[in-house]
């Protein structure tokens, strides 16, 4: 697992800026509420490739079709394939970290 991976994974800042979002998403702009609509069609493409082929197996070129978004915006959102294939590790060390500390 590389550095860079761990980093991404407990990376407190990242993890409470996702639990603010959830909580004051209602009160975002039409450009920002764009945005998290589009990151949403990227991370539900790139894990539904994920889940069916490989991380290795499935390409920047695939995520994006099944997206039906280009790359120029793949890469405007986030920097590589590795920061999409620890989402699920996110969700799950959020929902943790909700339980322990309460909301």
């Amino acid at each position: 697992m590389s550095t860079l991976f761990i980093d991404h994974l407990v990376n407190i800042d990242y993890i409470v800026s996702l639990m603010k979002a959830k909580c004051i998403e209602s009160g975002k702009s039409r450009r920002q509420k764009r945005v998290i609509r589009t990151q949403r069609r990227l991370k539900a493409a790139a894990l539904g490739l994920f889940s069916a082929k490989s991380v290795d197996a499935a390409t920047i070129e695939q995520i994006t079709a099944k997206a039906d978004l280009g790359k120029g915006t793949l890469y405007q959102h986030i920097e590589d394939k590795e920061e999409i294939s620890i989402i699920p590790l996110r969700r799950v060390l959020v929902r943790s970290l909700v339980t322990f500390f309460g909301r």
